[in-house]
């Protein structure tokens, strides 16, 4: 029985697919006529296949000019990326001269830039954090857990404890074995004895074992903050992240370019002297 019933609808299925075909079949033919009736009408209409050819002709001019101003755009789109990639390539620029300066692989630095980037998403910001880290000369393990401390302060009072500062008085405090601006405030803002951890701090002997001591000391405190903000802020990590992509294809472009445009402007120099 149940094989019937299939066969059954096997063969009613069947039997609606060969009607929606006579109606395609149908439909086509109308369209068929329809055209063939459109054709005859042109060939009685005096210059009908003139004005036919003058608008595909037009058409077919339009598209043209059309591809043409596409490509027109885009060529100035190419010229203009130098101009507006130039101060990307130039903070590109310093933070490969300062990882050469002091002592770190090019490709180390910028993994650094790009983990502040991430989260500041500003060029001078995620330069300037990043070098003055660089500065204290400690090992590159160092560096990172420091660059991760002053995020995790980061994403617990943003800007009312610059990065930017944050990072340059880490390098001082590690430094001069003293506790230096805006790490105090977020020492204090913690909780944590300033005079206590200057104490500490004197007792160490290397710039490396204070930079360790104050990467360790605000991990502790404002991990627990930079968790929770990467898992609250996926997106913005993430479009952050994209973003730095594109500008490091686009300062390729740009950089690509340079010549081209060097070229142009001597030959537009050359040309009104003459």
């Amino acid at each position: 029985d149940a094989l019937q019933r299939e066969i059954a609808a096997t063969e009613q299925k069947f039997s609606g697919l060969t009607k929606e075909m006579e109606q395609v079949r149908k439909t086509s033919a109308d369209l068929g006529k329809s055209l063939q009736d459109a054709g005859e009408k042109a060939e009685d209409s005096s210059g009908g296949f003139t004005i036919m050819k003058g608008a595909i002709a037009d058409l077919t001019a339009n598209a043209i000019q059309g591809a043409i101003g596409k490509v027109g755009d885009f060529v100035q789109s190419l010229f203009e990326l130098s101009e507006a990639t130039e101060e990307y390539r130039s903070m590109q620029a310093k933070l490969s001269g300062s990882a050469n300066a002091m002592g770190y692989a090019i490709e180390y630095a910028q993994e650094q830039y790009a983990n502040f980037y991430r989260y500041v998403g500003d060029d001078q910001m995620a330069t300037n954090a990043i070098t003055n880290l660089m500065g204290m000369r400690v090992s590159t393990q160092t560096v990172s857990d420091v660059a991760n401390a002053a995020i995790a302060v980061w994403s617990a009072y943003g800007d009312s404890i610059p990065i930017e500062g944050l990072t340059e008085s880490i390098n001082e405090t590690a430094q001069v074995a003293q506790v230096t601006g805006s790490l105090a405030d977020a020492l204090n803002w913690a909780g944590i004895s300033e005079d206590d951890f200057n104490a500490k701090l004197e007792s160490l002997k290397t710039t490396q074992e204070r930079a360790d001591a104050i990467a360790q000391i605000l991990n502790d405190r404002y991990g627990q903050s930079k968790q929770r903000y990467d898992e609250m802020a996926v997106s913005i990590l993430d479009a952050n992240t994209a973003e730095l992509a594109l500008k490091d294809t686009q300062a390729d472009l740009g950089s690509a370019m340079e010549p081209v445009n060097t070229a142009l402007m001597e030959m537009k120099s050359n040309g009104l002297e003459k």
